[in-house]
């Protein structure tokens, strides 16, 4: 089946068993492109286009990616299969992983930013 420019790998049909994503969803890196040498060419470049899609797997899709040649990743994913190509000859620091900023929760000495904020707005309410 050709999924190249037709598939969205945003949806929720996956191209492996489920107890294959399973043991990828809690395996490294290294580990998930173990697991995936097991599966077909084709099926695993779909697999590394699937994860990829989703922003709690993507390490584990840039790691199935490596074991993919660039053609079943080009033929299964179009521009997000050369995408993929790209990102996996990055260095990590480099592939745009950003981490997520800390949430500041308001303290005694952050209030008075909240509560003037507040006041900002009922006062906008008021003149309205």
């Amino acid at each position: 089946m050709a999924y190249s420019m037709t598939h969205d790998y945003s949806e929720t049909v996956c191209p492996v068993p489920e107890h294959v994503l399973s043991a990828i969803h809690r395996a490294t890196p290294h580990e998930a492109l173990n697991i995936s040498k097991l599966l077909p060419g084709t099926q695993r470049a779909r697999f590394a286009l699937f994860c990829y899609a989703r922003t709690h797997l993507r390490e584990a899709g840039l790691a199935i990616a490596i074991g993919c040649t660039d053609e079943d990743l080009v033929r299964e994913g179009g521009i997000a299969g050369q995408a993929l190509i790209a990102q996996r000859a990055l260095p990590k620091t480099d592939r745009g992983s950003k981490s997520r900023m800390p949430i500041s929760l308001a303290t005694p000495s952050n209030q008075h930013l909240f509560a003037s904020a507040a006041e900002d707005e009922a006062e906008d309410e008021e003149a309205a």
